[in-house]
């Protein structure tokens, strides 16, 4: 396998779109919207849309790319303590949620949103491929130091064994009940690890050493198209 023939990219939206920026969000953004409007028909709302704004209201999106094609992606953003109370991410969910940040000693937390596949390369069994969901995760949960927050905290489904990878990354786990017509659990961790996999940890270590931050003010120079 040729490494060589992946990118992983971090779009910052935090900051006025470069022409790359704009060029990457646009694509990224098609490709988010028409993955979770399909979710949302296999868990039984035809009727629903997913609303632009979150995506475009997350504070970074992340994705790896295999020869310029979407593999992954992730929608991270970033809370602090004088945002819970009225926190969007927090509302969205039950007030066991907002509650334990509330009373906790964490001051910030990252949250990792929107796990997106490119279901035409999901089912390949080599390399990133077979492990998409779980250097995906990792590589997120690095943003935490990046950031310099304190935890980071994810809502993942329980039918789909999701919650399980994360527990062994060192989260801990909150009943969630029901979102979106699925059972979730609420994860949350102070000090994630890397997933337990020699494969996985591999692969972790080249993305993010050689990741590429697009839209970032100091680190444009290092933009690519």
């Amino acid at each position: 396998m040729n490494k060589e023939n992946f990118k992983y990219i971090i779009l910052d939206q935090r900051h006025p779109l470069t022409p790359v920026g704009f060029k990457y969000q646009r694509e990224l953004f098609t490709f988010w919207r028409g993955y979770w409007n399909d979710i949302l028909r296999s868990v039984g709302l035809q009727e629903e849309e997913m609303d632009p704004a979150e995506f475009y209201d997350q504070h970074k999106v992340t994705a790896i790319l295999y020869k310029g094609s979407v593999v992954t992606m992730h929608l991270l953003s970033f809370v602090h303590r004088p945002q819970y109370a009225s926190s969007p991410y927090l509302a969205r969910f039950n007030e066991e949620l907002k509650n334990h940040f509330l009373h906790s000693s964490i001051n910030s937390f990252l949250t990792l949103q929107y796990l997106t596949y490119n279901s035409a390369l999901k089912s390949a069994k080599e390399g990133p491929f077979r492990y998409l969901g779980m250097v995906m995760g990792t590589l997120s949960t690095l943003h935490k130091e990046l950031e310099n927050v304190d935890a980071v905290v994810s809502v993942t489904r329980k039918d789909l064994g999701v919650s399980n990878s994360l527990a062994k990354m060192n989260f801990q786990s909150i009943d969630g009940g029901q979102y979106n017509n699925t059972p979730v659990a609420f994860q949350i961790s102070t000090d994630p690890k890397m997933y337990p996999h020699e494969e996985v940890a591999s692969l972790v270590q080249y993305f993010w050493n050689n990741r590429i931050e697009i839209n970032n003010p100091k680190t444009q120079s290092g933009e690519a198209a």
